[in-house]
C-alpha cells in the first residue's frame, strides 16, 4: 500500500513556513514508524468554506492507499464536507491517518471521535468568522477600506485606519494613457512620459515614408489601446509589476474618463 502526505494552510499569509513545519512533523513520524513515503501534496485554501481541490484530487485519482495528515483540522473544518470525503475514501479503500490524534478513518471505533473533531473545528471556524465579520462592520463604520485599491490609488494606514489615497506614480501613468488616446500633440505626450521617467528617450512617430517626423496627429484616438500598451511596455512601465495589454489600458482609460465626466457634470450642476 502506498503512503502519501497531505498538508494544508488556510491562506498565503501562513505560507511555506507553516507547510514546512507540518511536513517535518509528519516526516519525523513516518521515519519513526519505518514507513516509506510515495508522494506528498500541499494545499493553500480554507477547509471550512473551500473546496480543497488538491485533497479532492487525491480522492478522485488514487485508491488502496494511506494518506497521512497532521491532524483533523488540516483535513477539514466542515463536518458535511469532511464526512462526505471520508465516505468517498472508504469506497476507494483510502485510509486517512491523523497523526496528532492517533485516529484512523478505516477504524470504526475512531469514527465518532473523528466526527466530533470535525464538528469542533467547524464551530471554531464559525466563531472566528462571526468575530471577524463583526470586527469588519466596526471597521467599515470607521471608514476602513477593504480590498485592492483601483489603479491610480493605493492603500495606506492613516491614524490606524486603512484608507485609499491617490498614487502619484499611477496617476501619472493614467494621465499618459489619456494623453496618448485623446491628445494630438506628440510634444505633450512626451511631456507626460517625462513625468513618469525623467530620463526616458523621447517617443518619435514617423509618417508613412519612414522619414518625416510627426509632431501632431490628425485627430484624437489615433493610437489604439494596443499601441499604447506597447509604448508603456517598451519603456518598462508596468502595471503593478505586470506587462500592459490593450484590455488593461482600455479599463484604466474608461474608468479615468468616467470619473472626469462625472466631475464635469457635477461642476455644471453647481
Amino acid at each position: 500500500m502506498q503512503n502519501f502526505l497531505y498538508t494544508r494552510v488556510s491562506t498565503n499569509d501562513q505560507g511555506p513556513e507553516s507547510l514546512s513545519v507540518q511536513n517535518q512533523i509528519c516526516l519525523n513520524y513516518l521515519n519513526s514508524e519505518g514507513l516509506t513515503l510515495n508522494g506528498s501534496f500541499q494545499e493553500i485554501g480554507s477547509a471550512y468554506k473551500g473546496n480543497q481541490k488538491i485533497l479532492n484530487n487525491i480522492l478522485n485519482e488514487y485508491s488502496n492507499c494511506k494518506v497521512f495528515v497532521l491532524n483533523v483540522s488540516r483535513f477539514s473544518r466542515n463536518i458535511l464536507n469532511g464526512m462526505e470525503m471520508l465516505k468517498k475514501a472508504e469506497q476507494k479503500n483510502i485510509t486517512f491517518h491523523f497523526i496528532e490524534e492517533g485516529l484512523l478513518s478505516n477504524n470504526k471505533h475512531h469514527h465518532h471521535q473523528i466526527r466530533m473533531k470535525l464538528l469542533e473545528f467547524q464551530n471554531e471556524s464559525e466563531t472566528i468568522s462571526n468575530r471577524q465579520l463583526n470586527l469588519n462592520k466596526i471597521r467599515v463604520k470607521s471608514g476602513w477600506k477593504f480590498g485592492v485599491a483601483k489603479f491610480g490609488r493605493k492603500a495606506e494606514i492613516i491614524n490606524g485606519i486603512r484608507k485609499f489615497r491617490i498614487d502619484d506614480s499611477e496617476k501619472k501613468i493614467t494621465e499618459f494613457i489619456i494623453q496618448a488616446r485623446e491628445g494630438i500633440s506628440c510634444k505633450s505626450l512626451n511631456s507626460k512620459l517625462k513625468k513618469i521617467k525623467p530620463n526616458a528617450d523621447p517617443i518619435n512617430f514617423y509618417d508613412k515614408d519612414g522619414i518625416t517626423l510627426i509632431k501632431y496627429f490628425e485627430k484624437p484616438n489615433s493610437l489604439s489601446f494596443s499601441e499604447i500598451a506597447d509604448l508603456l511596455n517598451d519603456y518598462n512601465i508596468c502595471k503593478r509589476g505586470k506587462p500592459w495589454t490593450a484590455s488593461k489600458v482600455s479599463i484604466v482609460y474608461e474608468k479615468a474618463t468616467q470619473i472626469t465626466g462625472k466631475m464635469k457634470e457635477m461642476n455644471l450642476n453647481v
